[in-house]
């Protein structure tokens, strides 16, 4: 979400669940951030979860995962396209 020029992202603390039962709880995400004077970069990277150990996902898994994340995301359309190729720019 974007709140007053600032980006909110939600449930990033929860990265490791031993719910095997769940895929849902399988797949995660981690966010890169780089800053410059005029922008903050964001590189969105798709995790996923077997057995506890943790690997970027890639294929389809990677695609859907980025369009749920653009789907459910509070932003501009720039910024959910943004989201779908898995990095975005922020201007300060």
């Amino acid at each position: 979400e974007l709140y007053k020029g600032k980006i909110i992202a939600y449930s990033l603390g929860n990265f490791i669940f031993d719910q095997y039962f769940s895929s849902d709880t399988q797949q995660g995400l981690m966010l890169k951030l780089s800053f410059s004077s005029s922008a903050i970069i964001i590189n969105v990277v798709p995790l996923i979860s077997v057995r506890s150990q943790i690997a970027v996902a890639t294929g389809p898994v990677k695609t859907n995962l980025l369009n749920r994340l653009a789907k459910n995301s509070v932003v501009s359309t720039s910024v959910r396209d943004g989201i779908r190729q898995g990095i975005f720019t922020i201007s300060k």
